[in-house]
């Protein structure tokens, strides 16, 4: 930081509360904002600020938070904390919108939580603000600005970009599974699949003491056929909410947005054979003679079944189902295992390009995230020019 700047804490500059309601308090269509710890804003019908503000979500799954700015009527999640500057002749918003997206990594150090990563008060009261005066800052909020608006548009031109490679995969895929060749067979997944299966098939076939995979949803990774998490617990400690699988279950998450995400797997390697997570996986055992396990994990990875799946969810915003009936009376088009298998194989090498362009893109896409954590590191240290910041 320059000599001739002055620093003074955040918690000496703003004060600092957290909004009053629960993260499933909002309504669909409502009349104002609502901030939880999300990167999405949602709506709700009732407001509890009127201010301009920061909003800092304060607790995360892998403490990856994130920073909003507002002004006007809005409401916010418990979590959330709303951030006002107490004399805006010494501090502009924007400014320390940035310079709060430059600490978001030392916050993400300094959580705490296993499941759930969250921050107190107290470290983001301490947080250091150098404080330039304000014709200098709003000199840093313009190049910053400048700058963040052409790695975005270089972020959206490579996001597009992968948008497009996906879209070609997803069209080839789709064309597989709506061709219909001689000898082909068309069955809803309930006529070829044991759809979540009873606890007591899986649970018979050990003791208490035996160890089986425990896979929480986090372990069920888009885009990656087969998953695992490595951790175990006896039969006894399992949990009686959660859902059991077996080796080679296909596993697909009923919740939003996991299910419009495209949470999907095939259980492998599980220890003594069983697994069991989330109460929102539904496990399809196939019919061996009729359907293969990776060829129903492809038909089930189609833009075309989430998309249907979705629009016939159900239950409160953030939290919607898609309801038994919609899978169990969904039509697959069967032909004989060994064409199943030479399809498998073809789509694979579809997916192998399409990952390696994906790679491509993501690590340009972590060249531009790196440019902007350097361009926040020399702005609030006080070593920024426009020269230094082009793309």
């Amino acid at each position: 930081m320059r000599e001739d700047w002055e620093e003074r804490n955040l918690g000496d500059l703003t004060t600092i509360k957290t909004g009053k309601l629960n993260a499933n308090a909002m309504v669909e269509n409502g009349d104002f904002p609502f901030f939880t710890c999300s990167r999405e804003i949602f709506n709700i019908d009732i407001y509890a600020f009127d201010c301009e503000a920061i909003l800092l979500a304060g607790n995360n799954a892998s403490g990856d938070f994130n920073v909003k700015h507002y002004k006007g009527k809005f409401n916010a999640y418990q979590r959330t904390y709303v951030i006002t500057i107490n004399n805006e002749e010494e501090l502009l918003y924007v400014y320390l919108k940035h310079k709060m997206e430059a600490n978001l990594l030392n916050f993400k150090n300094q959580s705490l939580g296993a499941n759930t990563r969250f921050l107190k008060v107290g470290m983001i009261k301490d947080m250091p603000i150098p404080i330039p005066p304000l014709p200098e800052q709003q000199q840093i909020v313009a190049i910053l600005d400048e700058a963040f608006e052409a790695i975005d548009q270089a972020k959206a031109n490579i996001e597009k970009n992968i948008e497009n490679a996906k879209e070609l995969f997803q069209s080839k895929l789709n064309n597989i599974f709506n061709q219909k060749g001689e000898g082909w067979e068309e069955k809803t997944l309930a006529e070829v699949c044991e759809i979540k299966p009873p606890k007591k098939l899986s649970k018979e076939k050990l003791n208490e003491s035996d160890l089986i995979s425990f896979v929480p949803m986090k372990y069920l990774e888009v885009n990656q056929m087969y998953f695992n998490s490595g951790e175990t617990k006896t039969l006894k400690q399992a949990y009686s909410g959660y859902v059991y699988f077996e080796e080679g279950d296909v596993v697909l998450a009923k919740i939003t947005p996991c299910f419009e995400n495209g949470k999907l797997g095939i259980a492998k390697d599980l220890e003594n054979g069983i697994g069991f997570g989330s109460s929102e996986y539904i496990p399809f055992r196939t019919n061996k003679a009729l359907l293969i396990n990776e060829f129903l994990y492809f038909f089930l990875n189609r833009d075309t079944f989430r998309e249907k799946g979705e629009r016939l969810m159900s239950g409160a915003v953030g939290h919607k189902r898609i309801q038994p009936n919609f899978y169990e009376e969904e039509f697959i088009l069967l032909p004989s295992i060994s064409i199943q298998e030479e399809i498998c194989k073809e789509v694979k090498q579809l997916q192998l390009k399409l990952d390696f362009v994906e790679n491509k893109y993501f690590n340009k896409l972590n060249l531009l995230e790196e440019l902007k954590k350097s361009i926040l590191q020399k702005a609030f240290a006080g070593e920024l020019n426009n020269k230094e910041v082009e793309v």
